[in-house]
């Protein structure tokens, strides 16, 4: 898998920001989530329940586990490190649901074959 595929077939999380609460100033703030990306996690990637988010470019990708992306993400210079994972827990937006299910199903497909490869090769 090309890193230009990965790219292309990840669904693109776009956030125009979050409020958090600030004790210090004894209220909610709010964060502007690509400046949280750009300064902390970007060519980073993590995982969570069998979904891998990435960083690139000041966005936020997400796409469902298998093999090939996490070696492409590996070859392209990304780092694993820990951060939210949408979609890791069921929260998939109703209009994402059909291209969710579908990149699943691409993902269960390559780790079968994965699984079938590394049989025959023991």
């Amino acid at each position: 898998m090309t890193f230009e595929r990965l790219v292309s077939d990840a669904i693109n999380i776009k956030w125009s920001g979050i409020d958090v609460w600030d004790g210090f100033h004894d209220g909610t703030r709010h964060i502007e989530v690509q400046d949280l990306l750009k300064r902390k996690y970007h060519k980073r990637y993590a995982i969570n329940n069998s979904v891998v988010a990435f960083i690139y470019r000041n966005e936020m990708f997400v796409i469902p586990l298998w093999k090939d992306v996490i070696d492409t993400l590996d070859k392209n210079g990304f780092s694993r490190t820990d951060f939210f994972v949408p979609f890791s827990n069921g929260e998939v937006p109703r209009w994402k649901m059909g291209q969710w299910h579908e990149l699943q199903k691409e993902a269960e497909r390559n780790n079968q074959k994965n699984l079938k490869t590394a049989k025959t090769a023991t």
